[in-house]
């Protein structure tokens, strides 16, 4: 498995999912989706501000 998550994410993730029954590769991909939104989300706030100052 190769993931662009730091071990430390990657045991702050699975210290949550412990008991959830969805396989980790699942969770890991989820994870690194939804951090990827969220630079997207903060790189398109930056364009914005920076377009209408």
């Amino acid at each position: 498995m190769k993931s662009n998550l730091s071990i430390y994410e990657i045991i702050q993730i699975l210290g949550i999912s412990v008991f959830d029954k969805t396989p980790i590769i699942e969770i890991l991909t989820e994870y690194q989706k939804n951090q990827n939104d969220k630079e997207q989300l903060d790189l398109f706030k930056l364009s914005n501000a920076a377009f209408f100052s």
